[in-house]
């Protein structure tokens, strides 16, 4: 080494001591070899990550369509259970599940005392179990 490479050192070393510690600590570890596995491998293998999932513009435009549908759904039949729900709109149970608390998270829906599902503000119609039969009207003579 010459006499100017020892210099230039020196003072590269002296710069390198003047840096606060939090600076010097990060200047060592980027300097610093990384140890290898007693099984020579490498410690930190570089990771293949899948891309981030994009949403396709075609699967937003089906949860609208969903979500229209279980909407229209409710307002046709409010008080129906999630199973029904799902039945009439051919969904799963559990995305019907998932759409009706996102919709409730907005104030669209809400459920009733008896855990039925219904448009906000809207009165649910009472099953037809419990309705008293209607007279009939005779027919004219």
């Amino acid at each position: 080494m010459t006499r100017e490479e020892l210099t230039a050192l020196r003072d590269a070393i002296d710069i390198t001591l003047a840096l606060p510690d939090s600076i010097r600590e990060m200047l060592a570890q980027w300097l610093a070899p990384a140890a290898a596995k007693p099984n020579g491998h490498d410690p930190h293998p570089s990771v293949p990550t899948a891309p981030p999932k994009s949403r396709h513009p075609k699967s937003a435009f089906a949860a609208k369509t969903a979500e229209k549908r279980l909407l229209e759904a409710l307002r046709d039949n409010p008080g129906l259970s999630i199973a029904a729900l799902a039945n009439a709109i051919g969904s799963s149970r559990s995305a019907t599940g998932e759409r009706l608390r996102q919709l409730a998270a907005r104030g669209m829906v809400e459920k009733d005392p008896a855990g039925r599902w219904k448009l906000k503000g809207e009165a649910t119609q009472p099953s037809m179990q419990s309705e008293e039969p209607r007279p009939m009207i005779a027919p004219p003579s």
